[in-house]
């Protein structure tokens, strides 16, 4: 399942990657130097504790990266493995090989252990797979093998009732149900989105990693809560996500299932040897949060990014559009504005479940009922002439208007001829159409003009 050949021939990476395979066991581990065979060998010191006091057994291991030719590692290749020992004061020997020892080597290891005192072992290549594919060694698996890894299937590995630890094509993340025990029929929705995760196209090393998965299984909806990952010293203006990502990790429904992204964004330090893409301490802290749905704490500079930036969210952004819209329909001889109202989009985060929506309303000076159309209620005697001018207005599935006929019923007197001609122009984007709260207000704004001009236009073909 790994390639040991994504490894480079010299050797390096393999010392690189026992040493980080023994430092995750929790083991203390450090260069020894170099070895007889002109390689740096690795001291590991495992401590043991007895009821009356600490035993420790220093390892002496040598590492043989040989997966390029194939071959199995040799007598040869080891030297005098007693010497070795003897020189780092080292009662154990491993040796590690990315393919296998030789029948020879594994004699002559028995035949050290069983004569000289001293502990022997080894892992081959088999061995070694075995021991990176567990979920504590995953991240070192993406380090080191990039692309094997990405040609894993899944692996699970379940924590609780209710929580799994996942790696999926190398995306290593947590998975919660709020009341399910059985996470198998989700994955496939799961993998649909880390493969367009994959497939957004991203600024030189930047990263998106997914950290947890939360599905409500009660109501159907996915929390994803996803790291952004950027180089330290990045500014601002050098930070403009594309629009594929924004859409991404905004709240969308595909399919009839809501997903909600929780968007984390770090500051990393590319040059660090503590720098690892899956490190534990993008996790450890929020687990409580992985289990819950709840989201985690925002700071920093960057955080505004993904969601509407109320600085962008300007008088004139606000009003421009509708108020020369209306201008406009107010100058037609035939109409004759009794009310104009403005989307009020912006105002829908007050309406939140940890506050009183009464409180709210009454402390609004808005209309609560549009916060998703333009309206202007108008008086027009010559529909005729109406009718021609709503033709001209363009028209979409995600963006059209409406026309409502008004009738006054008086008290006493009930229907009131002389007032049917009283009409409410309700102009709307469909709020599928936006990613946020300021994406919908510009494409509202965008249709109000596109219908000025042609109220504009009409005009002036009539005068």
């Amino acid at each position: 399942m790994l390639d040991f050949k994504e490894l480079d021939k010299d050797g390096n990476d393999f010392e690189l990657l026992i040493r980080e395979l023994i430092y995750n066991k929790g083991l203390e581990v450090y260069w020894s130097g170099k070895g007889p065979d002109g390689g740096k060998d690795l001291l590991c010191i495992e401590r043991y504790q007895s009821c009356f006091k600490e035993f420790t057994r220093r390892w002496l291991v040598q590492c043989k990266h040989n997966a390029h030719s194939g071959k199995s590692v040799g007598i040869s290749e080891l030297g005098v493995i007693e010497n070795s020992c003897g020189l780092y004061n080292a009662d154990g020997y491993l040796l590690v090989c990315s393919t296998f020892p030789s029948a020879t080597v594994v004699q002559t290891l028995e035949g050290i252990e069983n004569n000289r005192k001293i502990t022997t072992a080894f892992w081959d290549c088999r061995t070694l797979e075995r021991q990176l594919l567990v979920p504590d060694n995953w991240s070192i698996v993406n380090m080191f093998f990039p692309n094997s890894s990405k040609q894993l299937g899944w692996q699970i590995s379940k924590i609780d009732s209710y929580f799994w630890h996942a790696n999926y094509k190398g995306n290593i993340f947590y998975f919660a149900l709020r009341i399910g025990t059985n996470c198998d029929w989700y994955l496939k929705y799961i993998a649909e989105r880390l493969d367009e995760l994959r497939r957004l196209k991203l600024p030189q090393h930047h990263y998106i990693r997914l950290r947890a998965v939360y599905f409500d299984d009660k109501y159907s909806n996915f929390m994803l809560y996803l790291d952004y990952l950027i180089p330290q010293g990045t500014s601002e203006d050098n930070f403009k996500p594309s629009a594929d990502v924004i859409s991404f990790c905004n709240e969308r429904i595909i399919d009839g299932t809501l997903y909600d992204v929780d968007l984390k964004i770090y500051e990393y330090n590319g040059g660090s040897d503590n720098f690892d893409l899956d490190h534990q301490s993008y996790y450890a802290y929020y687990i409580p949060n992985f289990k819950s749905g709840m989201e985690r704490e925002k700071k920093g500079t960057f955080y505004y990014v993904f969601k509407d930036d109320t600085r962008e969210f300007t008088e004139q952004i606000r009003k421009s559009a509708f108020n020369d819209l209306t201008d406009a329909f107010g100058k037609l001889p035939f109409i004759r504005i009794l009310k104009a109202s403005n989307a009020n989009v912006e105002n829908l985060a007050r309406f939140s479940d940890n506050f009183s929506w009464e409180d709210t309303i009454k402390g609004s000076d808005f209309q609560i009922d549009n916060f998703f159309n333009a309206e202007i209620r108008f008086e027009c005697n010559e529909f005729d002439e109406l009718s021609e001018l709503l033709s001209t207005f363009p028209t979409s599935v995600m963006q059209h208007f409406e026309l409502e006929q008004h009738h006054i019923f008086l008290p006493d007197e009930g229907y009131d001829k002389d007032e049917d001609a009283l009409y409410t122009l309700k102009i709307m984007v469909h709020p599928a159409i936006a990613i946020s709260k300021l994406g919908f207000r510009k494409h509202l704004n965008q249709y109000m003009i596109e219908i000025k001009n042609s109220i504009v236009a009409f005009q002036e073909k009539n005068t």
